[in-house]
C-alpha cells in the first residue's frame, strides 16, 4: 500500500505536513511527543481526534490541561 501525506493541526498554534506517511506515523510521533498515557487520555477526552477523510489529525489547546492534571513522573 502506498503512503499518504498526512498533517497535524494544532489549534491556536501551528500546522505539520508529514509527507509520505501513514497514521500510524502520526500516532507513533504524538505518543513519542506527548507520551502514551497522555495521548491515550487525549483521545478519550477528545483532545486529539482523527479526520482519516482529510488525513488531518487535530491537536486541541486543552491537551495542556490533561499534562497538567495528571500524575505523570517524568
Amino acid at each position: 500500500m502506498e503512503k499518504q501525506n498526512y498533517s497535524i493541526h494544532y489549534i491556536g498554534s501551528h500546522y505539520q505536513e508529514f509527507p509520505n506517511t501513514d497514521l500510524i506515523d502520526i500516532v507513533w510521533h504524538l505518543g513519542a511527543k506527548y507520551g502514551g498515557k497522555v495521548y491515550n487520555e487525549s483521545i478519550k477526552a477528545g483532545a486529539i481526534t482523527i479526520d482519516e477523510a482529510n488525513r488531518v489529525v487535530v491537536v486541541r489547546p486543552y491537551i495542556n490541561h490533561i499534562i497538567a492534571n495528571m500524575d505523570l513522573v517524568l
